[in-house]
């Protein structure tokens, strides 16, 4: 039975880039957080002076034009979508629906 032994070097490095990752998905989510509440206000706003529909319908396209980056996060470690297992999507989720990486952990205390 052999143990995969890491240099320090190479831990730091596998930390650095969960780290990275996790940065990304933080600043995917805030992105998309402000972006759904801005611009339902401006929609609200916008939909009291011209047609509401329309500024509903325009409000609903750039929700998910910026929640699309959010659900195509790939794990760092298994590489695979974060908040989707194939036929099931939870951006809710704390963990990887693939291998279970709990969100923001770090690698070397699991």
């Amino acid at each position: 039975m052999s143990r995969k032994v890491l240099t320090k070097r190479r831990r730091g490095e596998i930390q650095a880039g969960y780290a990275a990752a996790w940065e990304d998905l933080r600043l995917r989510e805030q992105r998309s957080l402000n972006v759904g509440v801005g611009g339902f206000l401006c929609a609200m706003t916008l939909g009291y002076f011209f047609n509401g529909y329309f500024m509903f319908a325009v409000y609903a396209v750039v929700a998910l034009w910026f929640s699309a980056p959010v659900a195509e996060f790939r794990c760092p470690r298994c590489g695979k979508r974060f908040y989707n297992n194939g036929w099931m999507i939870n951006q809710w989720s704390g963990r990887c629906l693939n291998c279970g990486l709990v969100k923001g952990s770090d690698p070397l205390e699991e």
